[in-house]
């Protein structure tokens, strides 16, 4: 959870550590009126991103359980090129790529 949350206090609080880490992500940040969903539109405004709609994109496939490059591609309609950055950018922001299949 701290790769997900770092080291944010309030929203470790925010974690049932009885339920499997990966529902808590979904529950806490990608459901619709997630307690934190809108905390993940302002982190990734604050990143200086011209265009949030391909990473919101990318994480709601995500959040619908899909894993691999190709069907998140599908699933949002975007070339190849235009998925690689934002997904590469939400990895390196600690979105588990264990569970990403480039």
């Amino acid at each position: 959870m701290y790769g997900v949350f770092g080291g944010t206090p309030r929203y470790h609080a925010l974690v049932d550590p009885s339920r499997p880490p990966a529902e808590e992500i979904v529950t806490l940040l990608m459901q619709p009126r997630a307690i934190l969903e809108n905390e993940v539109r302002f982190l990734l405004g604050s990143e200086q991103i011209r265009d949030p709609a391909p990473y919101n994109a990318i994480l709601a496939a995500i959040a619908g359980g899909e894993t691999k490059f190709n069907g998140i591609q599908q699933l949002i309609g975007v070339e190849r090129g235009a998925l690689s950055k934002p997904l590469r950018s939400l990895l390196e922001t600690g979105l588990d790529s264990t569970r990403i299949a480039f």
